[in-house]
């Protein structure tokens, strides 16, 4: 679900949605990359924050989220995985106010 703007304490991270599409495979998602012809299948810790990613949340959410399913590194994760989108031009940074 989406996070009212009154929630969200960080950047408003979302998915460019226009440069991408995918599809679940199990516990897997495989994104492809439209703009740059290339495919990612995503690890399961990763699909866990696709669906919010494509909504739109914040670091901190997805941290909270995935932190509830278990791993004790999930702000690395986390990170590591935005990192990766970021290189990749899929994800969208929305600065509050901006």
């Amino acid at each position: 679900m989406p996070e009212s703007p009154s929630t969200v304490t960080g950047p408003r991270l979302r998915i460019d949605t226009a440069r991408c599409t995918w599809r679940s495979l199990g516990e897997h998602v495989v994104v492809l990359d439209l703009a740059g012809s290339a495919y990612f299948e995503l690890n399961h810790t990763a699909a866990l924050l696709w669906p919010a990613l494509v909504d739109g949340t914040d670091e901190a959410a997805l941290v909270g989220s995935l932190g509830q399913a278990g791993p004790a590194d999930a702000a690395a994760d986390v990170r590591t995985f935005l990192d990766e989108l970021r290189a990749a031009g899929l994800l969208v940074e929305e600065r509050p106010g901006g």
